[in-house]
This record gives C-alpha cells, sequence and structure tokens, in this order.
C-alpha cells in the first residue's frame, strides 16, 4: 500500500495516510483497535456532507517509549470548545440535536476513550467551528517478533 491513498463515495472521499515506519505486524488487541477505528470513522462520515475524512498512521518516540498513533480527521462540520469537554462522556454529545438530526446515543466516543485507556493509551479530540475535527488515538507500540509474523 502507497503511502496515501484514497476512495470516494458521494461528496466524501476516504483518504488513508500510512507512513513507511509502521510495522506490518504488531501485537496489540485487534478488536479494540478496530471497534475504536470504526467508532471515529463512522463519525467522522456521519458530520461530514462534503470534503474528505483522512485517516493516518505514525509511528513516534518519547523518551524510550515508541507509540503507534492513528488520526481520523475530517472537514465535517466541528465541535465548539465547550462541547469538547463533554464529549467523552457517557451519553453525551455535542449538541442537543445531535441525536435526533444524526443518530446516536453518545455512548461511542466514551467507549472508545476507555478502550484505548486500558490498552495503555488515550484518545483525544481537536476541532474548529466549520473545519473539522481531528480525533487521535495512541497507544503504545509492541513490534511483533519476526517469528511471530511469519506464524500468522
Amino acid at each position: 500500500m502507497g503511502p496515501e491513498q484514497g476512495a470516494s463515495q458521494g461528496g466524501v472521499a476516504l483518504v488513508m495516510d500510512i507512513a513507511g515506519d509502521v510495522p506490518a505486524m504488531i501485537r496489540t488487541d485487534p478488536l479494540r483497535i478496530r471497534q475504536i477505528l470504526f467508532n471515529l470513522l463512522s463519525n467522522a462520515a456521519k458530520f461530514t456532507e462534503e470534503g474528505r475524512v483522512t485517516i493516518r498512521a505514525r509511528v513516534e518516540r518519547r523518551e524510550a517509549v515508541e507509540f503507534l498513533s492513528f488520526e481520523v480527521q475530517d472537514t465535517g462540520i466541528g465541535i465548539d470548545e465547550e462541547a469538547q469537554g463533554r464529549l467523552f462522556g457517557s451519553f453525551e454529545q455535542a449538541r442537543g440535536d445531535t441525536a435526533r438530526s444524526h443518530g446516536g446515543t453518545g455512548l461511542g466516543l466514551a467507549i472508545s476513550r476507555k478502550l484505548a485507556e486500558m490498552m495503555g493509551g488515550g484518545l483525544t479530540c481537536t476541532s474548529v467551528i466549520g473545519e473539522g475535527s481531528t480525533f487521535r488515538l495512541e497507544t503504545p507500540l509492541i513490534r511483533a517478533a519476526r517469528a511471530e509474523a511469519a506464524a500468522v
């Protein structure tokens, strides 16, 4: 897979940007990672009528620890600063009319953050109204040994 690939449906393009140093095989909980990324991508698509949703994967090093970070960035409606503070609470949504107009229970982000924390990582958000949002999942990177990768 190249460093950046895309697909488009309707007025929203999906762009994948995977850094070259992201290992092909890692040791992690694939179910939790999939659940978090699916939730973030679903939300991004739900709140982006046109433009793009980009998913990035990067390896980052802080001191002696490597982290795998995923960013899901959209060009959607954005989230105001006050609402960003409530996003990760159970049954919370950015606006009161969100459930009516976009569906959802307000549990996805709370569960996603808890799952990220259970894996030793975190989940954060930055956003600007009218420009979009970026959700960042970060988890410690445990590289798979060659023998593990060959066995899969």
